[in-house]
Order: C-alpha cells, then sequence, then structure tokens
C-alpha cells in the first residue's frame, strides 16, 4: 500500500504514511487523521509561497487564523498544541493564552496585533457563545482584501496572484448564493455571508 503513495506529492506521501502506521497501531482517531492532513497542507502551501511575498503574507495569516480556530474552539492547551500549524506569526505563548486566559484578557493582549480585526472577532464570537462565522467571513476575505492594495501594481506574477484569489472568491461566493437560494434565505441574509470579491 505504501508504495501507491510515492506516486503522490511528498507532502500527501509523508501524510498518509503516517495515517497507516496510526491505522495499524491503533492509534488513529478522526482527529489526528484530520490534523495530520490539515499540517501536511500547510506544510505544502509554505513552501509554494515562500519565494513571494505577497503570497507568504496570505500563507501566514492563514496559518495564525487556522491556529486561532484551534485554540478558540478546544479551549484546552495541550491538545491545541498537537493540532499548532506551524509557518504564521502566531507563537507558542500566544497559543496557550488564547486557551486560557479570560476574554477581556485576550482582547487587550491582540488589540495590537496586525490581525487584530479578524482575532477579535473571533474572540468576541466565543465570548457571547456564537458560531465563529463572522470570524470565518473575515479570514476568508483576508486574501482578496490584502490584494487590493495593490490592484494598480502590475510588477511580477502579483496580476496573476490577484486573478486566481479574485476568481476564488467569486466561486466561493457563487456556492453561497446557490446554498442560499436552495435553502429558500432572505437576499440580505445571502448578502451577509458574502466574502470579499473584486468588483472590476
Amino acid at each position: 500500500m505504501t508504495d501507491d503513495y510515492k506516486k503522490l506529492s511528498s507532502y500527501l506521501e509523508k501524510a498518509l504514511s503516517i495515517c497507516d502506521y496510526d491505522f495499524v497501531n491503533g492509534k488513529a482517531t478522526g482527529g489526528s487523521v484530520n490534523s495530520v492532513f490539515v499540517k501536511s497542507y500547510f506544510e505544502e502551501l509554505k513552501d509554494i509561497s515562500k519565494s513571494n511575498k505577497y503570497l507568504m503574507k496570505i500563507f501566514k495569516a492563514k496559518a495564525d487564523f487556522a491556529n486561532v480556530s484551534i485554540a478558540l474552539r478546544i479551549r484546552k492547551y495541550d491538545e491545541a498544541k498537537l493540532m499548532f500549524v506551524l509557518g504564521g506569526t502566531l507563537t507558542d505563548f500566544e497559543l496557550k493564552i488564547l486557551c486560557e486566559e479570560q476574554f477581556d484578557t485576550l482582547k487587550e493582549y491582540f488589540k495590537f496585533n496586525e490581525n487584530s480585526d479578524e482575532i477579535i472577532e473571533a474572540i468576541k464570537g466565543l465570548e457571547q457563545n456564537l458560531p465563529l462565522s463572522n470570524f470565518e467571513k473575515m479570514s476568508e476575505s483576508f486574501a482578496v482584501n490584502y490584494l487590493l492594495k495593490f490592484r494598480y501594481e502590475t510588477q511580477n506574477i502579483l496580476p496573476f496572484i490577484q486573478y486566481v484569489y479574485f476568481k476564488l472568491a467569486d466561486l466561493s461566493n457563487t456556492r453561497i448564493v446557490l446554498f442560499g437560494l436552495i435553502n429558500k434565505l432572505e437576499k440580505n441574509e445571502i448578502k451577509e455571508k458574502l466574502r470579499a470579491y473584486y468588483e472590476g
């Protein structure tokens, strides 16, 4: 079986080998398998992004948002540490306080973070015992909002990066609109769920 893994990317091969070993030894759980593949995804994404400052900025934010989500959903440092995604700016200490500190303390600490709007929105959602849907919307809109700052720049491959992310946003919003229509949501409800997009 493991010989077949060599036909895949090195990242997938490594992830599948780890999960295969854990299954054989009775260690695998749904959570542990998910964590292995999430880490594999971010490891590959980091390597793809490292040669471009725009992609790296987006990657770091994406990794930070993943770790914030992990910490706030679990609120158990020992478990969150095992799922921690490498490559972002969030430190192990910050992961720990996200898991353990009171909400007011967290809001005060992260108000100076470069992604403070998104992180504080996540903290507020948890504090109010609400789904983290607003945080998810903001974090999934990060790439488009960031790239829109450079909409008039044309150096190197930046226009192609913008094109790809803007199209991905269009696809995401198309799914949201279709989901809303199928479930007979009101127009304003659908509009509130839309991610940032490029109006060109």
